[in-house]
């Protein structure tokens, strides 16, 4: 029998040695990591480019409260701006131009803000500043009532609430709903019965 006989195995003896010629089989690779990477690299060449940013000048002058120098920068392409940043990029947008004394542009940038990033923390407020605009400076009360109305529905309980309904009373009479006015004029007054806007509130839907 050939001691090479696989149907006949012994074991080796002292001073011996094993050795084989043959190739080993080894495992093939799966194809699955393969896949996965293929399917990977596809979900990837789909995801949203990052969102431009305003820049670090822009941002150096607006935390140092120099906002007519930092509108500066960005008032040549400030509504193509408004279409591209993301969340908090809008709101310091916003922010500048409302205090560089550009209210017709800080709406821009609050709308934006409050109807493309509607589950952001900052859309209910931005929907606030946007109603106090439409309200105080531009003169379009009806277009500051839909606003005031999207705070409080972003968020109900906000900080601001008391505010929102004082000034949803002040865009009512000037629109010349007056039952409208009425009506939330008495919700407010029965709401705050010591609001900070109970005496103005009073004496409006006249």
């Amino acid at each position: 029998v050939s001691r090479d006989d696989p149907s006949h195995p012994r074991f080796l003896a002292a001073g011996e040695s094993w050795s084989t010629r043959a190739a080993l089989a080894l495992p093939q690779p799966s194809a699955l990591p393969v896949a996965m990477q293929a399917a990977h690299d596809a979900g990837a060449a789909h995801e949203a480019p990052p969102r431009p940013k305003l820049g670090t000048q822009f941002m150096g002058l607006y935390h140092d409260g120099r906002y007519v120098d930092a509108y500066g920068l960005v008032v040549s392409d400030f509504e193509e701006r408004c279409d591209a940043l993301g969340a908090d990029d809008l709101f310091a947008l916003a922010e500048t131009a409302r205090m560089a004394g550009h209210p017709r542009h800080a709406a821009i940038a609050f709308d934006a803000l409050r109807t493309r990033f509607r589950t952001n923390a900052r859309a209910p407020l931005a929907a606030l500043e946007l109603g106090r605009l439409d309200l105080d400076d531009l003169d379009d009360p009806r277009a500051a009532k839909d606003a005031l109305d999207d705070a409080v529905a972003l968020q109900p309980d906000a900080f601001f609430r008391e505010d929102a309904d004082a000034r949803r009373v002040q865009a009512l009479e000037a629109m010349g709903d007056r039952s409208g006015c009425v009506a939330e004029r008495d919700r407010y007054l029965a709401a705050y019965p010591d609001g900070s806007h109970r005496t103005t509130v009073a004496r409006r839907c006249r």
